[in-house]
């Protein structure tokens, strides 16, 4: 009976590895997506601009009416001269924005782009209108590292299952 025992063990070891392999590449994947826009952005074009409006809004998480959940979300607007042309963006980085319950969390995203704030951002050559203060995508740099974490929980589960007969016998 201990070697259907072990069997079963191996069994559950490789799903496990085999599920955060899995896993793992949706994650990859996910955070390749949402990087895309921040490598393509390289190659834009520097231009100095000046913050407009730096505010915390807020936004409730309609889901459930009567526990309503309160994000606190930063916003910017700048202005900023590209090719003779004034333009006004808002956009922070790349990727989805940053939300927070807590507001001193989001107060803090907004310590670097007070109102009247000289700032260098970055804008899309073909499209001026498109521009960023921050050439990054933080989720994607989030999900990288649950890719590699995830990659390597697979790998032990996965080698662990294979040795596991060798320790016991």
């Amino acid at each position: 009976m201990p070697g259907v025992a072990v069997a079963f063990f191996q069994f559950l070891l490789l799903l496990f590895g085999t599920g955060a392999l899995i896993a793992m590449m949706i994650f990859l994947v996910i955070a390749l997506i949402q990087n895309g826009p921040a490598m393509n952005a390289r190659e834009w074009r520097s231009a100095n601009g000046m913050i407009i409006k730096s505010f915390v809004a807020t936004e409730t998480d309609d889901a459930n009416p009567k526990n309503a959940q309160v994000w606190y979300v930063p916003h910017v607007a700048y202005t900023y001269f590209a090719d003779g042309t004034q333009y006004v963006a808002q956009r922070i980085h790349f990727g989805a924005p940053y939300k927070s319950a807590a507001r001193a969390k989001a107060e803090k995203q907004l310590t670097a782009y007070p109102v009247g704030a000289m700032v260098t951002l970055f804008y899309n050559p073909q499209s001026p209108a498109a521009a960023v203060l921050r050439r990054r995508a933080p989720n994607a740099e989030k999900l990288y590292w649950i890719a590699l974490a995830l990659l390597l929980g697979g790998i032990f589960f996965c080698s662990v299952s294979f040795w596991l007969p060798n320790w016991i016998i």
